[in-house]
């Protein structure tokens, strides 16, 4: 047992013995006995009364959490106020401050903030106006009643939870304001872990407003232009990362942890506190999140941000709130110059700006990009030394329709001589949006299965829909007649493809539980004959409107597993060659997103989301990731950042294509180590140069903007630490570590004088260009595995998942010494003689479930969980 597990264990029983003793249930009193029956011959003694009941123990359990809940303000005869409220715990119990006496915790600091609400002539909610009067700018913005002249805090009465507290005199009320809300915030934390003050499983951070109006009466006015719900989506409450995991300054949460209610910013990040304009939250919230695209001049403290998603999405943040519109109704200098960092309001500037447009000949952005421009040029609008007349030009939904997130072609698509072939030529639509007059394709997938002629052929039945302006309608697929009618459906080009993925025998593992097979077929090619009937056929649509698709040409043997078929994700483009160019399906009838034919360029995707279903007769992959949780950062997985077009969009269903046999510049391609080194670029100690830019721009910069080990904000709970199943968790552990396969890290060869692929590689592999690490393995058409060759480099399950965010010396030496393989050679781990390696073999067995598992010394789940 660990020193802090240890501290734990001893805090709670120590916890439990004195609960359970204060709650314990008293003995019920004894039955009296019965009265005796009346003398006589026949007469028989009465029956003896039964024992009473004893009552019921208490129930005994930690204090945690924090819960602080005000009761009233009251405006004192000087113009100061006093605030009451309770501190209780998650259960309604006392919480005492001090942490010395009725409850067990840290002491705990609280800070009061006071201000009051004020609106312009036209009803927008402006800043707080803070209530603090010495120094310039006023400070401080918040007081802790530990400190000099900052008020006073008392508790009422006697373990009760009770307190109250009085501002200083130089934060009281201004008389003229006794009609506007006023604002109370208070900011506490609670830390019940004594022994370590990082453990964030049992920190609680609690940021209370409370809103009146002094006079008495009148409607409150609250202050909120950004939803915290919107924050958390992303921040998970900006929870610590704790646990000593990932020490330094670049992991350590702002404020300590301590802020998590985004209109609590404004108190501090005001225009009128601030000395450093910068610093105002229309400004440096949206420098952060902009910090790639802006100057780096203009960086908020050098922080550039890998927005997860199209920044102009502005209700990913303001959506929910009170006054979240006003981020199109109350456009500023302060608020847009911080996106629009090239633009000079006060004339000084060399060039006129433009507004960003894209050219679809050539593929290539207008002149004068307004977003992170390297030079100021001069507002087009002309000079401004205020911001009252900015709506005059830059009403709402003249702002709104600006900031539509729709992505425009990659220049670097092979359409245009570029050299990415998985990019997308079409304008694509991020963040769910729907420009107006587009169609929403989706997929309606009926079912998925294994045809019963003998042939053992996967089949897929489905269908599309379309919903333009809220009416929806099925997708009936024109008749192809050549150099007539040649696209699928009217007004569009391309379309999606059918995919089933699967698992085969491999490495001595028989029933894998992870996909290691698949194939496909591009609608399009199947309904114009490019395919032969013998590889796949197209019939429908029924009575119901369902098409199916059969893959004549695939064999799906018996003693597969996992089977699963889906409609969706294709993003291929073949610039020469049409008969292998998988262009998605993209509406080309939108005079907006104009779409040139000769050249393929232009155009408008709305992705549709991927749909899939698990064959009839076959058990599916085991659910781990939440493709919902994906999007509350990503809003739309797949476009902005951009990857396959936006077509693959679904997280459970990246294993389809990404899996353990998926290799690229030395680094294992499945999905399970890929997506985890990407997240924890910030705490690596190798950067990871996957598919890298150049050799200085990798995922190393990627910032989570969660906890890392908040392993919830993409897994299902229970999932990612093998304590989710209901019954026989060690039978299900033990099975599930049988038959999970290794990534494959690294097969071919590696030639690092190649210096335009050079910085991708892995520094693991060899690239001398002459090591060979010889063949992945595969899987026919006719279902028949071949086995990966003995020189290929393989990671062992667990610690390909550990060692994405673990991965300092010390880290892998402890997983090889606990069993773990780490870039591997499948010969290393192949008993003699043997045709494959086994999970079984004494050299390939990990260990890490046997401290790391549900309910061992140090599970996975005590410091992967929220």
């Amino acid at each position: 047992m660990t020193q802090t597990h240890k501290h734990r264990a001893l805090a709670l029983a120590a916890f439990v013995a004195v609960a359970t003793t204060a709650c314990a249930g008293k003995d019920g009193a004894k039955g009296s006995d019965g009265a005796a029956g009346t003398p006589g011959a026949a007469g028989t003694n009465g029956t003896n009364g039964t024992n009473g009941t004893n009552g019921q123990n208490g129930v005994a359990g930690a204090s945690t959490g924090l819960k602080i809940a005000v009761s009233g303000a009251t405006v004192n005869a000087d113009g100061t106020v006093s605030v009451r409220f309770t501190a209780k715990d998650d259960r309604g119990y006392p919480v005492d401050l001090s942490g010395t006496t009725y409850s067990v915790n840290t002491q705990i600091k609280p800070r009061f903030s006071i201000a009051y609400v004020s609106q312009d002539s036209n009803g927008n909610v402006l800043p707080y106006t803070v209530l603090s009067k010495s120094g310039t700018p006023a400070q401080p913005t918040a007081f802790d009643p530990t400190a000099a002249s900052s008020g006073t805090l008392v508790e009422n009465g006697t373990s009760a939870g009770d307190y109250t507290y009085t501002f200083p005199a130089s934060a009281a009320l201004d008389s003229t304001k006794a009609s506007n809300t006023h604002v109370v915030w208070i900011q506490a934390s609670r830390q019940t872990d004594t022994n370590n003050p990082y453990d964030s499983a049992t920190f609680t951070t609690v940021n209370q407003e409370y809103d009146f109006i002094p006079a008495g009466s009148g409607t409150v006015v609250k202050r909120e232009v950004a939803s915290t719900t919107a924050c958390n989506a992303c921040h998970a409450g900006f929870k610590p990362e704790g646990g000593g995991l990932y020490p330094g300054a670049a992991n350590a949460p702002f404020h300590g942890g301590g802020r998590n209610q985004a209109a609590y910013c404004d108190i501090c990040h005001n225009p009128g506190r601030t000395s450093n304009p910068a610093a105002d939250a229309s400004v440096f919230v949206h420098r952060i999140h902009n910090g790639k695209n802006i100057q780096t001049a203009n960086q908020f403290h050098g922080i550039a941000a890998t927005y997860p998603q199209d920044l102009r999405n502005c209700d990913a943040c303001h959506k929910g709130a009170a006054q979240g519109g006003q981020a199109y109704s109350r456009p500023s200098r302060a608020a847009c110059g911080s996106c629009h960092d090239a633009v000079d309001f006060t004339g000084a500037g060399t060039a006129t700006c433009q507004v960003s447009g894209f050219n679809v000949t050539t593929g290539v952005t207008t002149a004068g990009n307004t977003m992170g421009g390297t030079s100021k040029c001069n507002h087009q609008g002309g000079t401004y030394s205020d911001d009252t007349s900015c709506t005059a030009c830059h009403f709402p939904n003249k702002v709104q329709a600006y900031h539509v997130p729709v992505v425009n072609p990659d220049p670097n698509v092979v359409l245009l001589g570029g050299t990415n072939a998985n990019t997308n030529a079409a304008f694509v639509a991020a963040a769910n949006a729907v420009p107006t007059g587009a169609a929403q394709i989706t997929y309606d997938v009926k079912s998925v299965g294994v045809t019963t002629d003998g042939k053992l052929n996967p089949y897929i039945v489905f269908k599309l829909k379309s919903t333009v302006g809220g009416t929806t309608t099925d997708v009936v697929f024109n008749t192809y007649a050549a150099g007539v009618t040649t696209e699928l459906i009217n007004g569009f080009v391309g379309s999606p493809s059918v995919y089933f993925a699967y698992g085969e025998p491999q490495d001595g593992v028989t029933a894998p539980a992870d996909f290691n097979a698949a194939a496909s077929a591009y609608i399009k090619r199947i309904w114009n004959g490019t395919y032969a009937a013998t590889t796949a056929t197209l019939t429908g649509p029924d009575s119901s409107g369902y098409y199916t698709v059969t893959l004549t040409g695939t064999t799906i043997p018996a003693g597969t597993t996992l089977l699963t078929g889906g409609v969706g994700y294709t993003y291929g483009l073949n610039k020469t060659d049409l008969t292998k160019d998988t262009q998605p399906l993209t509406e080309i009838d939108l005079s907006a997103y104009p779409y040139n034919s000769t050249t393929r360029v232009g155009g408008l995707l709305v992705p549709a989301p991927d749909v899939t279903k698990v064959a009839t007769g076959f058990t599916g992959r085991r659910s781990i990731v939440n493709n919902a949780a994906c999007n509350n950062c990503h809003s739309f997985l797949g476009v902005a950042p951009t990857f396959h077009a936006g077509q693959r969009n679904d997280g459970p269903t990246c294993a389809f294509c990404h899996t353990p046999n998926k290799t690229s510049y030395g680094w294992a391609a499945n999905s399970k180590d890929f997506i985890h080194a990407i997240h924890g670029g910030r705490v690596r100690s190798v950067a990871f140069n996957w598919h890298a830019s150049s050799p200085t721009d990798n995922y190393g910069d990627v910032g989570f903007p969660s906890a890392l080990n908040n392993c919830q904000a993409c897994h299902y709970p229970g999932t990612y630490d093998f304590s989710a199943v209901a019954s026989n968790k060690q039978v299900y552990t033990d099975s599930l570590m049988a038959n999970l396969l290794w990534s494959t890290a690294a097969t071919g060869t590696f030639n690092g004088a190649d210096t335009t692929i050079n910085f991708e590689f892995s520094p693991y592999v060899t690239t001398d260009g002459v090591t060979s690490y010889g063949t992945g393995y595969s899987v026919s058409a006719a279902g028949v595995p071949t086995q990966a060759a003995a020189a290929s480099l393989v990671t062992s399950p667990v610690t390909a998942a550990c060692v994405a965010c673990h991965d300092s010396t010390q880290d892998k030496a402890h997983m090889k010494a606990n069993g773990g393989s780490f870039y591997a050679s499948r010969a290393s781990l192949t008993p003699s003689g043997a045709a494959s390696f086994t999970t079984t073999g004494a050299t390939s067995v990990e260990q890490c479930l046997l401290c790391h598992g549900p309910g061992a010394m140090a599970p996975i789940g005590d410091v992967h969980g929220f």
